[in-house]
């Protein structure tokens, strides 16, 4: 079992594991004092394998998923083998926008990176950076794997938000399954997930590909 070092959700570094079965006595002692966390008897692979003190939610749940018109709760199957199209964007006035998609299309995999800088345009900065290329099948499963067991996406929560800032970066990742099914997960400045550095170096090594800046004609045009 992968330890779980802080709360996909909250981001509470207060996550003590859960057992499963009937706990002994010294097994009551550490739930009486919050060091582990006790969850009846029955075992299952399904199960979550932490629980976070901070927002009270059991985390550590595979990447499973679930029909919620399904009430029997059986999984579908695995999100990295139902994903079809990954978009992560970044935008803020004084910095620009960056702009990775991903895209599955029977065996084939695709990527469109794009950065462009604009407010306070500096002398001799690339206005627009631009990457246009296949993916190998390796590095689309790399992606996945980081997305679902080191980022943990499929226990985030949808939206974070901060009432308190009033302006910053704002940023956005869209999730599609194969059969139409969206995901989508939005923060701003000031109210990160946190697990936001992990995901930060899942996309930018696709943006740091091309240094050649493209035309100025190539970036009055871009959409």
């Amino acid at each position: 079992m992968r330890k779980i070092k802080k709360c996909p959700r909250c981001g509470s570094k207060d996550v003590v594991e859960i057992l499963y079965g009937y706990p002994t006595y010294e097994a009551r002692k550490l739930a009486r004092e919050k060091k582990l966390y006790l969850s009846g008897c029955i075992v299952s692979d399904l199960n979550p394998t932490h629980h976070c003190n901070g927002c009270g939610k059991n985390i550590g749940t595979p990447p499973l998923v679930y029909n919620k018109k399904d009430s029997r709760g059986v999984p579908e199957g695995d999100y990295r083998d139902f994903v079809s199209y990954i978009k992560y964007e970044r935008q803020g006035f004084f910095y620009g926008q960056d702009i990775v998609v991903m895209k599955k299309k029977e065996d084939v995999f695709l990527l469109d990176a794009q950065k462009s800088e604009y407010g306070f345009i500096v002398p001799g900065q690339p206005l627009f950076l631009d990457v246009h290329r296949q993916l190998t099948e390796k590095e689309w499963r790399h992606v996945l794997d980081r997305l679902y067991t080191k980022v943990y996406l499929h226990e985030w929560k949808h939206w974070y938000h901060d009432a308190y800032v009033c302006d910053g970066m704002t940023y956005q990742l869209t999730i599609k399954l194969s059969d139409g099914r969206r995901r989508v997960y939005e923060w701003a400045t000031g109210s990160e997930p946190p697990y936001f550095g992990e995901l930060e170096r899942t996309f930018i090594p696709f943006l740091k590909e091309n240094k050649v800046p493209a035309s100025v004609d190539d970036f009055s045009d871009c959409k």
